[in-house]
């Protein structure tokens, strides 16, 4: 998915939204993103402070809202299910119709040996 951050803003408050309101899916968790959340916040509002890093290999900078980034995650998400409703808004979706498990399987090859990154990370 090719989307602004003001859309990854968006579903990253959406899916926090969801989550509260009883879902047990749909909490966001991503790889190279960080942020705050403070539930007490009004909807939209809630999530905060959002800093990239791009693949961990740089330093953690404020999520430009106007730029584009490449977003990926699973079919189900990628169509709006779990309160991820922006994702269901994007156009120009690219599935390759392999499962998310594969993925992760490949990349665990390819790295050889995974470590937890510092807490401080």
């Amino acid at each position: 998915l090719e989307m602004t951050g003001a859309q990854i803003n968006s579903v990253l408050n959406e899916a926090v939204n969801n989550a509260l309101s009883g879902s047990t899916g749909s909490y966001p968790y991503a790889a190279g993103l960080r942020y705050w959340v403070d539930p007490n916040l009004p909807e939209g509002e809630r999530v905060f402070d959002i800093e990239m890093n791009s693949r961990l290999e740089s330093d953690w900078t404020k999520l430009d809202q106007d730029s584009a980034f490449t977003v990926v995650t699973n079919s189900f998400v990628a169509s709006g299910r779990d309160g991820y409703f922006t994702f269901g808004e994007i156009d120009n979706k690219v599935d390759t119709y392999i499962e998310y498990s594969q993925s992760f399987i490949d990349y665990t090859l390819d790295e050889g040996i995974l470590i937890d990154p510092l807490r401080s990370e």
